[in-house]
């Protein structure tokens, strides 16, 4: 019946609106479909609610959906990960690693996390951190001999921590940078490339988002991604 309606209305509407008909019924089928990956992955839902929650009502990063897939399929239970930068990221790790240390500019930001990761999960731990030249340096402090299977850089200063952060990967260790469609974090990604490491940027929309953005995976032989 639908596609009768349809092609009846594309025979009686001037054709100067065809085309915007058209439009109308693609964006319809786009967010009502069960089978549309806008619905299947979550995307209409947090568009609706404004949320970082996907089709199971989880928390997820605040990046790009084929890289979001991608880390729900590589992600163990014995990972440690460092985070610059919180958010529902945090909740969504911590559920998949085996622990999460993060830090956090923003002291309200800061303040709401903490509270939120305190219901959620037991093993995400997050520090305020001054923006100011100690903020890349985070990862020393909290770390400290300690290394890091995973290390998110979305925060501030990304090209500066992204540096600092080379000591803190384990052999098996791999480097998430968000945004890099941002030219400006270029040379985070020579930077690595520079020392030998591979990288595959992964683009699409985010949660709650337009645009398409970029988020690029760094890593060597043998990481723990099983790259």
């Amino acid at each position: 019946m639908k596609k009768i309606l349809f092609k009846i209305a594309v025979k009686v509407l001037p054709h100067k609106y065809e085309l915007i008909f058209r439009k109308l019924v693609l964006g319809y089928q786009l967010i009502s479909s069960k089978n549309s990956y806008l619905v299947q992955s979550g995307y209409v839902n947090s568009r609706i609610n404004l949320s970082l929650k996907d089709e199971n009502n989880d928390y997820i990063p605040w990046m790009n959906y084929p890289f979001i897939d991608f880390l729900k399929k590589r992600l163990k239970s014995d990972m440690t990960v460092f985070e610059y930068g919180s958010g529902a990221s945090t909740i969504f790790f911590a559920k998949r690693t085996q622990k999460v240390i993060s830090v956090e500019y923003d002291k309200k930001w800061y303040n709401k996390i903490k509270d939120l990761l305190s219901n959620e999960v037991s093993n995400g731990i997050i520090h305020y951190q001054e923006l100011n030249d100690s903020y890349p340096l985070a990862i020393e402090k909290y770390m400290k001999n300690e290394t890091c299977d995973v290390i998110i850089i979305d925060g501030r200063m990304r090209v500066k921590c992204a540096k600092v952060a080379l000591k803190y990967l384990s052999d098996r260790g791999v480097l998430i940078i968000d945004d890099t469609h941002r030219d400006y974090y270029t040379d985070a990604i020579k930077f690595y490339e520079g020392k030998g490491f591979k990288t595959i940027t992964f683009k699409g929309i985010k949660p709650t988002g337009f645009d398409t953005v970029h988020t690029t995976f760094i890593y060597r032989d043998g990481n723990c991604f099983g790259v």
